[in-house]
């Protein structure tokens, strides 16, 4: 898994795709929310924002 996301940092590096680190952090922070959403307590709280 590490090794997946240290290819993909090379890849935007090398190619300089830097438009991309705004996507890969929004998918990161929705996926994130989703996990945490459904596994816990915070899922009335959350699911108004979406």
């Amino acid at each position: 898994m590490f090794e997946t996301i240290k290819e993909l940092f090379q890849f935007v590096k090398s190619r300089k795709k830097y438009w991309l680190f705004p996507i890969i952090l929004i998918l990161v922070f929705v996926g994130v929310i989703l996990v945490f959403g459904v596994s816990t307590g915070l899922a009335p709280y959350i699911y108004p924002f979406f």
